[in-house]
């Protein structure tokens, strides 16, 4: 069991407990499955940095691992991305405007099994 997965684990157990919220909550919280957070509290996994950031962010804590803690401030903030309803139409605006010429396809066979390679050059 390394320091920093028991350190995650025990600073989780405590937020479930002080703020009354089940594995599933949490985990809907966090934006992870039921799953992976019970792989944190059983000290098997250790969230990506993203997810520690977004934890730290949702629930205020620190970690403290022998002389050293780390907080929000020890992560990058992340820019946070367009939402789906935003991208869309820069995503179709971008499929308009690819043209044939911009499609490269490669078709081999690799033993038993066709293989179909697809680039697409998107203007800038």
């Amino acid at each position: 069991m390394s320091t920093l997965s028991n350190a995650i684990a025990v600073e989780f157990e405590r937020i479930l407990k002080d703020r009354k919220l089940s594995v599933s909550a949490a985990a809907r919280e966090l934006r992870v499955s039921r799953q992976a957070f019970h792989n944190y509290l059983n000290r098997k996994s250790v969230p990506r940095h993203k997810t520690l950031g977004l934890a730290m962010d949702l629930w205020d804590f620190e970690l403290r691992i022998g002389d050293v803690t780390f907080n929000r401030s020890s992560f990058p903030k992340l820019i946070e991305e367009a939402s789906g309803q935003e991208q869309l139409p820069l995503i179709w605006e971008t499929l308009d405007a690819i043209k044939q010429q911009d499609l490269k396809i490669a078709v081999g066979r690799v033993g038993s099994t066709l293989s179909i390679n697809v680039k697409i050059d998107i203007p800038a």
